[in-house]
């Protein structure tokens, strides 16, 4: 029989260790890791947080509905909101976010070019009363 003698910063650090390990298995449960690189600007309107809410709304909707794509860029910036006009959606705030992505040789689900990239895909989303983002169109301006 092995016995194994260890001090109290020992247990400490491993106990730390575990419940590192378990976070990280429990929290990537059901929500993959955002597969763009991200960028956000300093915002006179929005905190990090909510932008970064608003990219994973985004990342979501294009995993589940751009078949055969790669995104590979989600940036935020508050001249991206100029011109838009809020009064044409639902919600009281409005947040544009700016991305590019891959095709795969299949030209996604058929609908772009085969084996190209997509830059200046735009994506307007809002919301109401702080609630969740919400995608209100997305495509070319």
């Amino acid at each position: 029989m092995i016995k194994l003698t260890l001090g109290k910063k020992s247990v400490t650090a491993m106990a730390i260790a575990l419940l590192l390990c378990l976070e990280m298995v429990l929290c990537g449960c059901g929500r993959q890791e955002p597969e763009a690189g991200r960028t956000i600007a300093q915002s006179e309107q929005y905190s990090g947080e909510e932008i970064s809410a608003a990219m994973d709304v985004v990342e979501d909707y294009f995993h589940e509905n751009f078949t055969g794509c790669t995104n590979l860029k989600l940036s935020y910036a508050d001249s991206y909101c100029d011109g838009e006009d809020i009064e044409q959606y639902e919600g009281d705030a409005l947040i544009i976010l700016d991305s590019s992505f891959d095709v795969d040789e299949n030209g996604g689900d058929g609908s772009f070019a085969p084996n190209s990239t997509q830059e200046g895909w735009k994506w307007v989303l809002t919301r109401s009363n702080g609630g969740a983002w919400k995608i209100q169109n997305y495509g070319y301006a």
